[in-house]
């Protein structure tokens, strides 16, 4: 009995896991954009 719901809670964080993921991530800026941005502001610094 512990073990079925063990396993249902862990189905329903993952459930809500990949609903963040998909609503949630899109908001956030990517991380290659910001790593391009300041590649870009370190060699615009560089003489």
């Amino acid at each position: 009995m512990r073990r079925e719901i063990i396993l249902l809670v862990g189905i329903k964080l993952i459930a809500l896991f990949i609903l963040y993921q998909l609503f949630f991530a899109p908001v956030r800026p990517p991380a290659p954009d910001s790593a391009a941005i300041t590649a870009h502001l370190l060699d615009n610094s560089i003489p």
